[in-house]
């Protein structure tokens, strides 16, 4: 996927003032669990950690308060025989904001082992003793998720650009 890297100190600087002043609008492709029956949608939805999990690293749709605000739009690109092909959109920027999301509609991305496999088979993957029914349920060893486009203004001279990284064929 994408990676944008500065140059020098004074880009890294107006780069990541940009990112934080979401100025930035960034959109991703992931291929997640089940066909999604809608074209298109917003996730409007806090994100905190999971209080129900054992994995301190796990975030979770809060729903009593002690979320923060996240915000994701989504569209289909390409329904499969039992996956889809989507667009997202972060609004917001989140600790695993996308992968909380996707799980929380009930479409977690393929290959994702903490929100799609679950607190056992992340545990299993973080140890290497993943089995060959974990590599079965995840359809994947990565994430099916790929940082895909990227629109931002130069740090110079003001005009946006935007970057493309296409999906391997």
């Amino acid at each position: 996927g994408l990676i944008l890297a500065a140059k020098d100190q004074l880009s890294r600087t107006r780069l990541g003032r940009a990112f934080e002043n979401r100025a930035v609008k960034k959109a991703y492709l992931a291929v997640v669990e089940g066909v999604m029956a809608a074209d298109e949608g917003v996730v409007d939805a806090p994100i905190g950690s999971a209080l129900a999990s054992a994995i301190r690293l796990k975030m979770g749709v809060r729903e009593d308060g002690d979320g923060q605000r996240a915000v994701t739009r989504w569209r289909v690109q390409r329904r499969l025989a039992e996956r889809t092909l989507v667009e997202l959109y972060p609004e917001t920027g989140r600790q695993h904001q996308l992968r909380v999301h996707m799980a929380h509609l009930g479409h977690p991305i393929v290959g994702d082992k903490l929100y799609l496999g679950g607190d056992e088979v992340f545990a299993r993957s973080v140890e290497g003793l993943l089995e060959p029914a974990d590599f079965i349920r995840l359809g994947l060893a990565h994430h099916a998720l790929h940082s895909w486009r990227l629109t931002i203004e130069h740090p110079f001279t003001g005009f946006e650009m935007t970057l493309e990284a296409p999906l391997w064929p």
